[in-house]
């Protein structure tokens, strides 16, 4: 079974990314952020392999922590793999984390494609477990920890990312911060 894999994007699809591991192609699905990389980027993804008899799927993440939420997801009634994606896509790390410990029904129902009864599911199943995950408590060190991670896994060395650390902290998602971290680091 595939666990990890680093390459570099060879093609990117439709919620998918195509990655060359030594001249292998892998079909990655990964979550939204990840597909705003250039094709030639070197990437870093944890997996989660989606296998049974009619077919084998890949799930890439950028951390451990993010394919941990990802596996607690699936043990709810009614996840399945592209469901706990799309929620993973959908959300801020840190949110989803807090709204479920926070019973928070109106940020989860508010993900594309998660119903009220869903994200009811969502918080009850896993309230008392998500603290399991490993979470850092304070959301600027977990944003960060997003980013930079996200950053190691392209190549770039931690004394580059470290230089830029309060530049990152300035933006509004992850997202933001990562786009605005290759824009630097490119320099």
């Amino acid at each position: 079974m595939i666990a990890y894999l680093k390459g570099y994007i060879k093609y990117k699809g439709e919620g998918y990314i195509v990655i060359d591991v030594n001249s292998v192609g892998y079909k990655v699905e990964v979550i939204k952020s990840l597909l705003i990389l250039d094709t030639d980027s070197i990437v870093e993804l944890y997996i989660y392999s989606d296998i049974n008899e009619r077919f084998s799927r890949l799930f890439g993440f950028p951390s451990v922590e993010y394919l941990q939420l990802f596996e607690l997801l699936l043990t709810v009634t009614g996840v399945g793999p592209k469901s706990a994606l799309n929620i993973l896509s959908n959300s801020e790390y840190n949110e989803l984390i807090n709204g479920i410990n926070g019973s928070d029904l109106n940020l989860l129902s508010s993900i594309p494609g998660l119903g009220k009864k869903s994200a009811e599911r969502i918080i009850l199943e896993l309230k008392g477990k998500i603290s399991s995950v490993g979470i850092v408590n304070n959301p600027k060190q977990q944003f960060l920890k997003e980013v930079t991670e996200a950053l190691l896994s392209l190549g770039y060395n931690s004394g580059e990312i470290k230089k830029i650390e309060g530049q990152l902290l300035e933006t509004d998602s992850v997202n933001d911060a990562l786009r605005k971290g290759l824009s630097l680091l490119k320099r």
